[in-house]
């Protein structure tokens, strides 16, 4: 069974991930870490995500 996501949260992940498709980053990429860890399903490719950790 797949976990839900919060659709509260859903807005800020297609912005984020606007902004990494983009190549625009702003400051704000600690938002994407927080709703990573707060949510189970992500459309992030890890090579994208390297730069964070």
């Amino acid at each position: 069974m797949k976990d839900v996501l919060d659709y509260n949260v859903l807005p800020e992940n297609y912005f984020i991930r606007i902004k990494l498709e983009e190549n625009h980053f702003t400051g704000e990429e600690k938002i994407l870490l927080n709703i990573e860890r707060n949510t189970k399903e992500f459309n992030f490719n890890v090579w994208k995500m390297d730069y964070l950790i």
